[in-house]
């Protein structure tokens, strides 16, 4: 039987059990094995020599930090230079040279954290300098993430360790966004669906809703779940097909995430084959992202074993392709504080604004994409002019609407499109006052395919400009 994975889980203990005991479940879910200062309590061993020892034996190491500086044991058990149990968790990770994830409380959350579990405010002062020497230490570090509930720490711990390279599991769900916002009543429900009460039995899945109304977000964050990961132990393909796609890529991607490896056949029907088999008995789930036409989704059924996800704005999709007993999740508007939680990214909000922007998504129809735009404005107005919060609302919502982006008819798709091709005009005019000619240049972009990287070399010969132009001047 392979070995396997083991995981030490490092952190300060009274002002995070919850968060811990979160991440022991979602990676004991995952069928990782944890070592962890709980299970120490009937060992007649002194802390340091067992957690040392369990570092040292351990695959991965996994770093949480909030405000404390933790445990110091006396000198005579064998910490001569006086650190915490932590930190010296953290030096022997880097002496058995482990792979390292570290993970801390985010800065916004602090003016609700306890006083008693914040060593700058109220600990020793021994303590107090130890641990802002050790975070400057750690802050940099480039496999750091930050969360702010337990369960957000066991969704990022357990999607890092996946990712890492080191679980034996395909993995490529895409990373969540930054400032993502969750969508509990709808997660829910597309979570529910995905394993079902027999994990081994859960029906395909379709997310439908219209475009820009946060489909994919939905399925990454469902995807990122401990339930979700824990239901398919062989893991969790993604390929994303769009309006023409590429079957032959879309299945030959799929055979090198289950594999590692490309097909070594080149017709459509010899990859599928190929890809077929190589997903034959495991229980993976396969996301297929963005699906127009049935014609591509009955090519990619193909594939018999793994269970689907799909995502589609085209509301008869199953109708047409002439499946039956999906389970089927609709996306629309999202609740109103979700959606103010979305506009305000990066803002601080107080009781002074707090309604003006729950108007404001309000009368942008609670839309995902259309909030993500015009906020992206709001904030640049908030940047470049240095003013308050409230004035900068009020200016970007007289400008939005003698733009007509505002207040259009959340049931009709033309009003819709057109208040997103407003805001988008808006936002080009902006950007072109700010920097001429980067209009005309985000424009061009539209040669390239929806999705794809494109190096900067390649931007630098399509404008004619060095390199290092395109990075400083441009992007």
């Amino acid at each position: 039987m392979a070995k396997r994975l083991r995981v030490y889980l490092s952190s300060t203990y009274e002002d995070l059990a919850t968060y811990r005991e979160r991440v022991f479940a979602a990676l004991a879910r995952a069928g990782l094995d944890v070592a962890r200062m709980e299970d120490y309590s009937s060992s007649d061993e002194r802390p340091v020599d067992r957690c040392l020892r369990d570092v040292a034996q351990s695959d991965i190491y996994v770093g949480v930090f909030a405000w404390r500086y933790g445990y110091v044991p006396p000198p005579e058990h064998g910490n001569p230079e006086g650190k915490s149990i932590t930190e010296l968790e953290y030096r022997e990770a880097e002496r058995c040279k482990l792979r390292k994830l570290l993970f801390f409380v985010h800065p916004d959350t602090r003016e609700h954290w306890p006083d008693r579990f914040d060593d700058e405010k109220i600990g020793p002062s021994e303590h107090r300098g130890r641990l802002i020497t050790f975070r400057n230490e750690l802050a940099t570090e480039k496999t750091a993430s930050f969360f702010r509930t337990p369960d957000d720490l066991a969704t990022l711990v357990l999607a890092a360790l996946l990712r890492s390279g080191v679980v034996d599991r395909p993995y490529y769900v895409p990373s969540r966004p930054s400032g993502f916002v969750a969508r509990p009543s709808r997660t829910g429900p597309l979570i529910a669906a995905l394993i079902g009460n027999d994990p081994g039995a859960a029906a395909n899945t379709i997310v439908q809703g219209p475009g820009g109304f946060g489909k994919t977000f939905l399925a990454v964050d469902a995807c990122h779940s401990p339930e979700v990961v824990g239901a398919f132990p062989d893991g969790i393909l993604w390929t994303t097909l769009g309006r023409a796609p590429n079957l032959a890529t879309a299945l030959a991607d799929l055979h090198v995430q289950a594999t590692g490896t490309m097909p070594d056949v080149a017709s459509i029907e010899a990859i599928a084959k190929a890809t077929a088999r190589a997903l034959e008995a495991r229980r993976c789930l396969v996301v297929l992202d963005d699906v127009w036409q049935p014609e591509d989704l009955q090519c990619l059924l193909q594939l018999t074993f793994p269970r689907f996800l799909v995502t589609s704005r085209v509301t008869n999709l199953l109708d047409q392709a002439r499946e039956r007993g999906w389970a089927e999740v609709l996306v629309g508007e999202m609740q109103p504080t979700e959606a103010a939680t979305l506009l305000a990214r990066g803002l601080h909000v107080d009781d002074t604004n707090r309604r003006a922007i729950l108007e404001l998504s309000d009368r942008l129809g609670c839309w995902p994409l259309l909030i993500d735009l015009v906020g992206a404005r709001l904030m640049e107005e908030y940047r470049t002019r240095h003013e308050n919060l409230t004035s900068s609302i009020e200016r970007v919502v007289t400008l939005f609407d003698q733009r007509g982006v505002l207040g259009f008819d959340r049931r009709n798709s033309t009003a819709r499109n057109s208040a997103v091709t407003n805001s988008i005009k808006e936002g080009l005019t902006f950007a072109n006052d700010t920097s001429p000619g980067v209009a005309d240049k985000a424009t061009e972009l539209a040669i390239f395919p929806e999705g794809a990287a494109i190096p900067v070399l390649v931007l630098a010969d399509l404008w004619h400009m060095p390199a290092l132009d395109v990075e400083e001047d441009v992007l």
